[in-house]
């Protein structure tokens, strides 16, 4: 498969190896020219240089450059990204691992095993040569991932996480931490290998802890003090966590066999790290085993949502998220990635031939907890001999104080490990959260109204679109005005039948043309309606925030809070939109009336980019749910230019509005009176 990635790449195939350059050039050379470019490559290796001497006249030009090539796209992926890898520190310096920055902001990725030995604070190094203060947002004890943020500076060099289903046996791996804490200057180190297994399974530590499931096999050196550091392909992308090796006995020495937690993972418990919480992953509460060929449950339940949903003991695993099952070690494999809550997807088929497609929202697997007044030494991934990892609970600090504060860190940290899990532990912590991910999605598709001229006035968004039923059939139309100081107007026209809705941030007026009578409703009634619904959170769009020049060049401080008609924001987790992972947040009126907001997960390298993508008033969508698609640029932002009406977790489609035209028309011409007597319509 050939790739776009901006910087060079190397695929294999029968007939050859392709290598894509930063100009997008692609270049086919043969094994033998391959090989021998590797070998030129390796000139620093000095058990090469004889070889090297040797050969060195049967290597071509052509075959001398695209080496050289390579060898150039390598470190400069290495100088991109080494400023996002961090080594971890506990509060007072003692034991080390490491870590990797995802988001600008300071949000960084670790192992579970790592700050569990330090507490819910520390330090963290990077090649700057400084020392920063984190602490810990949330932590997945089950599969070994920690979420830390970084504070200290304004802004954070950061990775992006790759799609690590891409990654093939024989990818390059480029792994980077603080093994055995070398890095004094906090400039990581880096070890350079290929990817020697996919979808590995290995068994956890106690109850349902340190599970790696589906995770990345490298023979890139993975030692003491990588644990939580990054695995980059060579586009410097974060493939996966590092947190397992194998070591010899008692020597702790890499013998060419380390575990990465893969970075889908990650990003599907991203959203229940940020949102505070102490997770716990996925069950079913249902086995599956293989019988003569087929993969059927054989444990179950009876009182499980998946059996109340149709599962019956023998029926025939098909599918799991959409992903052809073939193994009762894959379905085990693909289920360890899930968290709590997940709303999963399985296609079965009964012994008598039928096939049917059940969604449920998934068990939490509970582990070991306990007690609150024990000081617990820092779990170590099983398979090492030496079970101290990498903070090592031996290295007490001598001072008595900074012992004590050690201690203190420490039993925060076992407080933490006997909260419930899946609860929201920080309320404040998580709506700055929340609040980050909404601005995000604010700052990229933003549409500021620009007017013709300086006597044109302020100007709003008129949105015509033509409803459709599922079949395509053409139904009506549906028409919306979207102001900039939060107002709006929405129309639906069916045959003669016509609703109209008016609404400012404060209330909505109903009004059904033809009886002259118009109805307020409270924006909470309002939104129990999807066409009203969508125009109040779509023009959050258009409102009229400062623009990010002002705010960058005037330091214009922005006090208006987006979506704030709507109540307070607060994420709830990772949930699914259009089969694909997002953020749910949840925004809670003073009525206590829910509203439910997804937006896609996506990190690139200026950090997480969401884009909004469905919208419903309960989070499995029974009341109906509108999807937002088809995102186009408008004015110097996105628009999206189809709206899906669908229900229930399994998000049937009952109707879509496919816009036709959108213009700016000044705010004067548009009737947005909220007066209850209106019978302008």
């Amino acid at each position: 498969m050939l790739t776009d990635r901006a910087m060079s790449h190397v695929e294999f195939f029968f007939h050859g190896v392709f290598i894509s350059g930063p100009d997008g050039v692609v270049n086919r050379i043969s094994f033998k020219d391959f090989a021998k470019c590797l070998l030129f490559a390796s000139l620093a290796c000095t058990f090469c240089s004889s070889i090297l001497a040797q050969s060195s006249s049967e290597i071509t030009a052509e075959q001398m450059r695209l080496a050289q090539s390579i060898e150039r796209h390598r470190i400069a992926t290495i100088e991109r990204v080494i400023g996002s890898v961090v080594a971890v520190y506990g509060l007072d310096r003692q034991g080390g691992g490491s870590g990797v920055i995802v988001d600008p902001s300071g949000i960084a990725i670790t192992n579970h095993h790592v700050i569990a030995g330090a507490g819910i604070r520390g330090l963290g190094g990077l090649n700057d040569g400084q020392l920063y203060d984190w602490t810990l947002i949330g932590t997945d004890p089950g599969g070994d991932v920690a979420v830390i943020q970084l504070s200290g500076r304004e802004t954070f060099p950061s990775s992006p996480l790759a799609d690590s289903d891409r990654v093939r046996i024989g990818d390059w791996a480029l792994a980077m931490g603080n093994p055995f804490l070398l890095a004094e200057d906090q400039t990581p180190t880096v070890t350079l290998g290929i990817v020697s297994g996919v979808q590995r399974f290995q068994p956890g530590a106690g109850a349902n802890q340190l599970v790696y499931g589906n995770c990345i096999q490298v023979d890139s050196s993975i030692n003491p003090g990588n644990s939580g550091g990054p695995l980059f392909n060579l586009a410097g992308e974060v493939i996966g966590i590092n947190g397992r090796g194998s070591f010899q006995d008692r020597g702790r020495v890499n013998v060419g066999l380390g575990y990465a937690i893969s970075s889908n993972q990650v990003k599907n418990f991203l959203p229940e790290l940020l949102a505070t919480k102490l997770t716990e992953h996925a069950t079913l509460d249902a086995g599956f085993s293989e019988r003569q060929g087929k993969v059927v449950c054989s444990r179950l339940d009876r009182e499980s949502p998946i059996a109340q949903a149709g599962l019956r003991l023998k029926d025939e695993l098909l599918e799991f998220e959409g992903v052809p099952i073939t193994s009762a070690n894959q379905f085990k494999n693909l289920i360890c990635t899930l968290p709590e809550d997940w709303p999963t997807s399985l296609k079965i088929r009964k012994p008598e031939g039928d096939e049917l497609v059940l969604r449920v929202r998934s068990y939490g697997l509970p582990y070991s907890k306990q007690p609150r007044t024990e000081l617990l030494p820092p779990p170590a991934p099983p398979g090492d001999d030496d079970p101290d990892d990498d903070f090592d609970p031996d290295e007490e600090p001598d001072d008595p104080q900074q012992k004590k504060r050690a201690e203190n860190l420490k039993r925060e940290m076992v407080a933490l490990l006997s909260a419930a899990p899946g609860s929201v532990r920080d309320v404040e912590t998580n709506r700055k959260y929340a609040t980050l991910i909404v601005d995000r999605w604010l700052q990229d598709d933003r549409v500021v109204p620009e007017p013709v001229d300086e006597n044109a006035g302020e100007m709003c968004l008129k949105v015509v679109g033509i409803t459709k039923r599922n079949d395509g059939k053409p139904t009506g139309r549906q028409t919306m005005w979207l102001a900039p100081d939060g107002r709006g107007r929405a129309e639906r026209v069916q045959g003669e039948s016509k609703l109209v809705y008016r609404f400012d941030s404060e209330k909505c007026i109903f009004q059904r043309a033809g009886n002259g009578k118009s109805d307020e409703l409270s924006l909470s009634e309002a939104r129990d309606t999807l066409y009203p619904l969508q125009a109040m959170v779509l023009v959050e769009l258009v409102r009229d925030l400062p623009r990010r020049e002002a705010i960058k060049a005037q330091n214009v401080k922005n006090d208006r809070t987006a979506f704030a008609s709507f109540g307070n924001l607060l994420i709830e987790g990772a949930g699914k939109s259009n089969e694909q992972l997002a953020w749910r947040i949840k925004a809670l009126d003073f009525d206590l009336d829910e509203t439910y907001l997804w937006f896609s997960v996506a990190t690139e390298r200026s950090g997480l980019r969401p884009r909004l993508t469905k919208v419903a008033n309960d989070k499995d969508g029974d009341a109906g749910a509108i999807r937002f698609e088809d995102w186009r640029p408008l004015g110097d932002g996105q628009f999206p230019y189809r709206f899906v009406h669908v229900q229930s977790l399994s998000e049937k489609e009952s109707l879509r509005v496919e816009v036709e035209s959108t213009e700016w028309v000044p705010v004067d011409s548009v009737d947005f009176e909220l007066a209850e007597d209106d019978d302008h319509d």
